[in-house]
Formats: structure tokens, sequence, C-alpha cells
């Protein structure tokens, strides 16, 4: 009786409409009828067209919540707009209520057991690479761009877009930031409210804001999702 429950409280907080109508136009019908996306209430696509987003799994129902409510700190639309780029999935993914993904030619790749509790922002033109089993808080932004160019007196740009790339397991603490080039070494932890514009090279480690720089404070960690105060 519990699971019976559960599944239909679940079912409740869908928006069934969206989420029959994106699984079939984007995924097509062999793929879609699986319903691997799950559209919570609340959730929309932007800009949708044929493969725009792939799954790189065997597909299942639910395989990937986008606007699932993780936290109560956010009672906002989830947006996900794809203008050129292409976003794809690598496996189990929870897309936390209140984020917004923008795509104007970006290719993102998200790894399995990913996790945002939400109000993620994630702007891409260039490449975003996040891997397998990482898990972020709320408030986290990541940005592969300026988003607005910066030129020399020659007309020369001087801010091109750069890569991003995020290690596996990696938690990023709630109202961090992640700007273009950054790149986190595996099993990394970054402390709330940090800025990383550079590269966290240590795997295993954490970091955060010290004198204006982000550093390791502690290496040869390791952490859990598991739950507790």
């Amino acid at each position: 009786m519990g699971r019976i429950i559960s599944i239909l409280n679940e079912l409740w907080r869908l928006n069934i409409a969206r989420t029959i109508y994106y699984n079939l136009r984007i995924l097509g019908f062999q793929y879609g009828l699986n319903f691997p996306l799950f559209i919570y209430r609340g959730g929309k696509i932007l800009g949708i067209r044929r493969n725009c987003i792939e799954i790189h799994s065997s597909p299942k129902p639910g395989l990937i919540r986008i606007g699932k409510t993780l936290t109560q700190l956010s009672n906002s639309q989830t947006v996900i707009s794809i203008r050129l780029g292409k976003l794809i999935f690598k496996g189990s993914s929870i897309i936390g209520r209140g984020s917004c993904i923008f795509l104007d030619s970006a290719i993102v790749e998200i790894g399995d057991s990913f996790s945002c509790s939400g109000n993620l922002r994630l702007i891409g033109c260039n490449k975003i690479v996040i891997g397998d089993d990482c898990m972020f808080s709320w408030d986290v932004t990541i940005l592969d761009s300026d988003n607005h160019p910066i030129f020399n007196e020659t007309g020369t740009r001087l801010n091109p877009p750069m890569p991003v790339h995020i290690g596996n397991h990696v938690w990023l603490g709630c109202n961090v930031t992640i700007l273009k080039g950054s790149n986190i070494a595996d099993n990394s932890v970054v402390a709330a409210c940090t800025c990383v514009a550079s590269n966290c090279k240590t795997p295993n480690a954490i970091y955060l804001n010290a004198n204006a720089k982000v550093k390791s404070i502690k290496e040869n960690i390791n952490w859990s999702k598991d739950y507790s105060y």
C-alpha cells in the first residue's frame, strides 16, 4: 500500500501532458515510449527539436527528472532552453525545481547519478562536462563564457568562451559559482559561496575562497551523499 501511495503522489506532481509530449517529440517513439523524461509541474523545455536532448543509457521511466522538488527553497519554474546546442544525459539525473539551463550552441554532458537541489543556473555556449555521481546544492551557477564580448583597441576579442570540466563524485555547496575555463578534480568538495575561475587540480580535496584565491584546505578526504546533520 505504501508503494502505491508513493507512486500516486509522484504521478500527481508530474505534468503528464508535457511528459508525454517531450518524450515523443524529442526522443522519438521507440525510445520515448519508455518515458525516461519526467517533467514535473512548472517544468518546461524550450526550443525543442528531435535529439536536442540525448540519453546515453538504457531507457526506463523517470530516468531523468526535471523540476522535481528536493528543497522548499524554490517555488519557481524549471526551464531548459536549447537554442542550437545539445544536452546529453549519461544516466539518471534529477534537475531540481527552479533550475534554468540555457544552451546557445554548447554541448553539455551530465554524468550518471547526478542531482541538484534547485535553482541551478547553467548557461553554456561552448562545452560543459559534469562527471558521474555529482551532487549540487541550491543556487549553483555554471558559466562557460562571460556572456558579453570584450575587445581590445584592434577589435580582437579578449574573453572567448572556454570549456568547463567537473570531475566524478564532486559536491558543489550552495551558492557556488563555476566560471569559464574551470576544471575540478574527482572526489572534490567546493565549499559554499566559493567562486571558481581556475583549476582545482588535486583530487580528494576541499576547496574554498581564501585571500581572494581558491585553494584546497584539506586533502585525502572522501564524502558521501548520505544525508546527515
